[in-house]
């Protein structure tokens, strides 16, 4: 699905092709066969994707039956800690099997900020624990601020605390202002503002337990030098560093969890937090100094693999005689209770086997946490200045040529894409090894690397530095997979946020602009076909955001876009209520995307015709015709697309008789494409979904204002008026229209009700001078109703009218009177009518108001711009209305019993308009 969604991507040759890559074949390509189009690719997609996890999953189960395991032995875990006290082995025992099955889910599932844990492993065992209040209150709150617990039980319990809150994300305990007081000063230290008072005197105290302790064990150890205890003093200094940076790292990482609730953020964002952050990150990666930690890893790795037995101490000897014997128990049972009683005998024999690992998270709790507060406008000069921007280009541009003695080139591998570097490895036996592979310093992971950019992103000066030294090509050229899916989309939105920063990598020359523009554009087309509902939802607004850009526009049009994003529009109408709320977000962002696309290019569109000096002969008809393609201005400066300009250009449109004609005489590929690809039923059906939810409810005013633009097309006006939505509703558009001006109004939603009517209006007869230009082509056609004459429902401009012959390029006749014209034509209908019969074709009620629509001299001539009074406006727009009503009283008896019974009941359900349905 995805492959036939990139179909025809690549640079603009073109008009043929372009219209070609919209999806549209204008008369000169009929001969060619047609495009093949899928509706349904992205329910393919989305199916695939979730097939190809319930595989994954069922292949693992059925290869290790891991899975049933791990959850019984947290079930046993959970019994244990909850009726007995608390121990370190138990607690670090329950965290290593939430870590072991987090990270087999990521494995299958890719990007950790999906929601589907609910039916694996890792969800059912977070529920288990969270069902437990007592429990995350008595490790989570009394034993992280019970001084007597020692440092090796708070390092276990805040293990636990981060394997559990980085998955369900800000929770009890962070709640509480003491525990984020202490977490704090153990990941960060004391500040220069408050941390003195005595109110904070014992946690400040108590933070430093652990860094006491491991210091106090260093001078024993220094003290134990030529006796025969010293490499047992040694061994247990080794271990209380170990312990005091176990301390600190999983601080640092529920820290982080607690920074992304706002009132938390807002508490800490001035106290230093973001510079005590960045600095170490800018050491490791940008000075070279060493990573925190990776000395303290290589000693414990020392002193588990070098001593003898007689260096031991006797508590080691009998856990590792527990641990062998536990290992042995469990490859002799069969049934899963026994195992999981053996692998939580297993896991507390083994104790802490995270050293290794505790410089790894370090650096990740910091991304997180500079994730979280780089959005904030008060600590951005403490990032800068910490060295923000060298940091971001570090990470982005990954490990450098020649790292760790290897003949790497440099950057991201594609396994950063698609599962974590990890340092560690599993032997058979059970057992980790340890082996470096090609990294930054610190090993920082690419998906940890990619938000903490991100949020950096929002702020203007470092995205306009960022695209200045080449961050963005190089954001191109990493690597596509499971894990950056959501964080690479969520990089090039940022980006677009800034408009001087869209401008700067869209400068000219103008062939560069192009291949920037072109690969921005391909990455959000192949994240909308993907199976990401996050990674669509970024890319839809960074398509909304870089519209704007006449280059992004270009290069859209060029990749078929207009494809995949109805596409994403059609699915989710279709699942309408059935629908996830992230998928219905999504689906409004995609909506307001194609809003812009839209109003870009009704604005290019009036622009051309306002610019070609139109109506100055032949030239002035054919500029406007070749010119549906050709950029107004610089392609890298933004056009204003914002509500006051779509409603200036719809003005000229509809009120400027000089513009109107031109609108006609010149195709609208785009337009032909939309409604080739039923763009009018994507928003018609969104447009029926949407009341009464509240995730639908964004697409109300973005779909109107695309079928108001969109019914100044003829052909998509005639498509528009004709289009009853399909199974099961079966519901007409005037019907789906009237219905949502009539919930507007009800809302006190002055705009969607104006805009609903405005659709309407525009369904029912042409705008007025669009009508008058209509009624001018077809006074010379002796046949009104035959097949070459203009019909304001139809679709196709006759060859003699406004489309060619020697009056291509002429304007309408000024101040000439059209009233005996319009009697004749109402008595040529009228005659028509008895013959033919009335029911054939639409009712044409334009030479009804041609009279009134009609301009006068002085407003088609240009030389004024007074404009009509309320009432007689209020009178041309609500008389083709009235009109249709009349028409559709006519109509009733074949109508459809559904579709009424359905509208009356609607109306019936609602007290307080109970009666008008009567």
């Amino acid at each position: 699905a995805s492959g036939e969604g990139r179909e025809g991507r690549g640079p603009a040759r073109s008009p043929e092709f372009q219209a070609s890559a919209l999806g549209y074949r204008s008369c000169a390509h009929k001969g060619r066969a047609p495009r093949v189009w899928r509706p349904d690719s992205m329910a393919e997609a989305e199916a695939a994707a979730q097939l190809g996890r319930q595989l994954r999953q069922a292949v693992t189960a059925n290869a290790t039956a891991s899975g049933q395991t791990s959850i019984k032995a947290a079930r046993e875990l959970v019994s244990l800690l909850s009726r007995e006290t608390p121990t370190t082995p138990r607690v670090h025992a329950l965290a290593q099997i939430l870590e072991d099955e987090e990270q087999r889910y990521e494995d299958l599932c890719g990007d950790n900020s999906s929601s589907h844990r609910a039916g694996y492993p890792i969800g059912r065992i977070l529920s288990l624990v969270q069902d437990e209040d007592d429990l995350l209150e008595k490790l989570g709150h009394n034993h992280l601020l019970d001084r007597s617990k020692g440092p090796a039980l708070h390092a276990a319990c805040l293990r636990l605390m981060r394997a559990i809150l980085s998955v369900t994300g800000f929770q009890y305990p962070l709640t509480e202002d003491a525990v984020v007081d202490k977490l704090r000063l153990w990941a960060l230290g004391p500040d220069a503002e408050g941390d003195e008072e005595a109110a904070v005197g014992t946690v400040l105290a108590a933070a430093h337990d652990a860094r006491a302790a491991a210091d106090a064990a260093h001078s024993a150890a220094k003290n134990a030098e030529g006796t025969p205890t010293h490499p047992l003093a040694v061994a247990a200094a080794v271990r209380a560093e170990a312990e005091a940076l176990r301390v600190k790292t999983y601080a640092t990482a529920c820290l982080a969890v607690a920074l992304e609730a706002e009132d938390v953020a807002s508490a800490m964002v001035r106290r230093g937090v973001m510079g005590a952050l960045m600095r170490p990150l800018r050491e490791q990666l940008c000075d070279g100094k060493a990573v925190e930690g990776a000395d303290v890893a290589e000693e414990l790795a020392s002193i588990s693999g070098s001593a003898s037995g007689g260096d031991r101490s006797a508590a080691d000897k009998a856990n590792e005689a527990d641990l062998a014997a536990a290992t042995a128990a469990g490859e002799m049972l069969d049934s899963d209770e026994d195992k999981a009683t053996a692998l939580v005998a297993q896991l507390c024999a083994r104790g802490a086997t995270d050293g290794a690992r505790l410089a790894e998270r370090l650096t990740e709790a910091r991304l997180r946490g500079v994730a979280a507060l780089g959005e904030f406008i008060e600590c951005f000069g403490a990032a800068l200045a910490a060295g923000a921007t060298e940091v971001g280009l570090a990470l982005i541009h990954g490990p450098p040529a020649g790292c760790d003695g290897t003949d790497w080139p440099g950057g991201w591998p594609q396994e950063a894409a698609q599962q974590r570097l990890a340092t560690t490895s599993t032997a058979p036996d059970g057992s980790k090894t340890y082996s470096r592979r090609v990294g930054l310093p610190g090993n920082p992971q690419l998906p940890e690397s990619l938000a903490a950019l991100c949020s950096l992103l929002a702020h203007r000066k470092f995205c306009v530095t960022f695209v200045d030294r080449g961050g963005v090509k190089t954001l191109l050229a990493l690597p596509k997979g499971q894990l950056t899916h959501n964080g690479f989309n969520r990089c090039l939105f940022g980006v677009s946020q800034v408009s001087q920063a869209m401008e700067r990598l869209l400068a000219p020359p103008a062939s560069s602009a192009g291949v920037w523009a072109a690969r921005c554009v391909a990455a959000a087309l192949e994240a909308l076909d993907g199976g990401h509902d996050h990674a669509r939802r970024h890319a839809s607004l960074f398509l909304s955001l870089s519209f704007p850009f006449p280059a992004v526009l270009d290069a859209f049009d060029a990749q078929g876009g207009l494809r995949s994003l109805l596409n994403l529009l059609r699915h989710a109408a279709q699942l309408a209520a059935g629908a996830t709320a992230t998928a219905k977000q999504t689906a409004s962002h995609a909506c307001h995307a194609l809003r812009q696309y839209i109003r870009a290019h009704l604005h290019r569109r009036i622009n051309l015709c306002v610019s070609a000096g139109f109506g100055s002969g032949a030239s002035g008809g054919r500029r406007a015709s070749a010119g549906d393609h050709r950029t107004p201005g610089p392609g890298h400066r933004a056009v204003d697309l914002g509500q006051a300009a779509t409603d200036r250009n719809l003005r000229l449109a509809t009120h400027d008789p000089r513009v109107a004609a031109s609108l006609l005489k010149s195709p609208w590929l785009v337009m032909d494409a939309f409604v080739a690809q039923d763009g009018h039923l994507v928003m018609l059906a969104l447009l029926n979904v949407a009341p009464g939810d509240r995730h639908f409810h964004d697409c109300v005013p973005a779909s109107l204002s695309v079928l108001r633009a969109a019914t100044l097309h003829p052909g998509a006006r005639a498509a528009t008026a004709s289009a009853v939505l399909s199974d099961p509703s079966h519901v007409p558009a005037m019907q789906v229209l009237m219905d949502i001006a009539a919930r507007a109004a009800g809302a006190q939603d002055s705009e969607a009700v104006i805009d609903s009517l405005h659709v309407v209006c525009n369904l029912v007869a042409p705008p007025p001078n669009m009508g008058a230009v209509a009624a001018a082509a077809t006074a010379f056609d002796p046949d009104p109703f035959g097949s070459s004459s203009f019909d304001p429902f139809g679709s196709s401009f006759p060859s003699s009218s406004l489309g060619g012959g020697t009056d291509a390029g002429t304007d309408i006749p000024s101040g000439r009177s059209s009233t005996s014209r319009n009697s004749a034509r109402m008595r040529s209908i009228s005659a028509r009518s008895s013959s033919v019969g009335s029911l054939r074709r639409p009712f044409d009620i334009r030479p009804c108001i041609a009279s009134r629509s009609a301009p006068s001299a002085a407003t088609a001539s240009g030389s004024s711009t007074e404009k009509l009074p309320s009432a007689s406006m209020a009178y041309v727009m609500l008389g083709p209305f009235f009109f249709f009503s009349l028409l559709l009283r006519r109509r009733s008896p074949s109508s459809s019993p559904s579709s009424s019974t359905r509208y009356e009941s609607d109306l019936s359900d609602r007290p307080d308009r109970a009666h008008t349905s009567g």
